[in-house]
């Protein structure tokens, strides 16, 4: 059988880009493959300023609540005083965390757990009735 077209090209392209290889001079070569290496390295790492947005988007809830601790440690009468704490601590606020909790979840989790109605229900009747 004859080789496909297809190997044939592909040898040929490879034979090609050897012989312009070779042909080049010496200190062409290495320049060439030390730009490929150092526009590689440029592309691959990422800034300082870019590390910095992934980490606080991958720990965003965390840093907030620490951010709220440091803030009532710095200004306390904040909360003692201005967010009325006998209302505020004892329903507002886990309203609202559970509301932050509820809008981390993924999608993709929420649907999963929505589409099993029947087994919620269940575990709903039986914990409550």
């Amino acid at each position: 059988m004859p080789p496909s077209t297809t190997t044939t090209t592909n040898y040929d392209e490879m034979n090609a880009t050897i012989l312009s290889e070779t042909t080049k001079p010496q200190h062409q070569q290495q320049t060439s493959n030390n730009l490929s290496e150092k526009d590689d390295a440029d592309e691959t790492r990422p800034t300082f300023r870019e590390k910095v947005i992934q980490f606080y988007e991958a720990n965003e809830f965390l840093l907030l609540i620490i951010f709220a601790i440091v803030l009532a440690k710095i200004y306390p009468p904040l909360g003692a005083k201005y967010l009325v704490p006998d209302i505020s601590a004892d329903w507002i606020m886990v309203m609202f965390i559970f509301l932050l909790a509820g809008l981390a979840l993924k999608t993709e989790e929420f649907e999963a757990a929505f589409n099993q109605v029947y087994f919620n229900l269940f575990v709903q009747g039986f914990n409550f009735f």
